[in-house]
């Protein structure tokens, strides 16, 4: 039997994406610390290792357009994936804020006043009974963590979610709205 000798690199030797030799400043993917040579990094974009969580969302241009803008490049990468993830935290807490806190006024409302109630807008009010529950309270709190699982894989999904948000939203509000043109004619 022979044995085999395994030595540590301290750093890597090749380029990820060209293969050839790196020089004395390397470009070092803060994901997964692949290494890149800066002209390769700014000419094909993200890293290329498959999996790693910055190759999702950074194009060339992007890449090219923050190293030339320096420090005030960096704030405006970091202002951009703030307000991805305001999208994709800040949607669901907003509906379920409007389900929890605008729907039941609209309900004390529409019992004050006796109107008949279309069923999209009973619906609507039972959905906003149940956001004020610990059960909605927790299916709040469980879709929050999917979405944050999937933020890092699908760049897509701030765009999505908000989109979605406001479909409900929209919905929503037209149920509650439907009720109204009724006690205008009323009055």
């Amino acid at each position: 039997m022979t044995a085999v000798r395994v030595r540590a690199r301290t750093a890597p030797s090749r380029c990820a994406r060209c293969l050839d030799d790196l020089d004395a400043h390397p470009w070092s993917c803060p994901g997964c610390a692949t290494a890149l040579h800066p002209d390769c990094r700014l000419e094909w974009g993200p890293c290329p290792t498959l999996g790693c969580r910055e190759l999702v969302g950074a194009s060339p241009v992007a890449i090219r357009l923050t190293e030339r803008l320096g420090w005030f490049g960096r704030l405006c990468d970091v202002l951009a994936r703030t307000f991805d993830a305001f999208l994709v935290f800040g949607t669901p807490i907003c509906v379920w804020a409007f389900l929890a806190g605008v729907v039941p006024a609209f309900a004390r409302m529409f019992r004050e006043v006796g109107v008949n109630l279309p069923p999209a807008t009973e619906a609507t009010l039972c959905l906003g009974g149940w956001a004020r529950t610990p059960v909605g309270l927790l299916v709040l709190v469980s879709l929050l963590g999917l979405l944050r699982r999937a933020n890092h894989t699908r760049p897509q999904l701030p765009t999505v979610v908000f989109v979605a948000g406001l479909v409900v939203v929209g919905l929503l509000g037209f149920s509650l709205f439907l009720p109204c043109i009724e006690i205008t004619q009323k009055l």
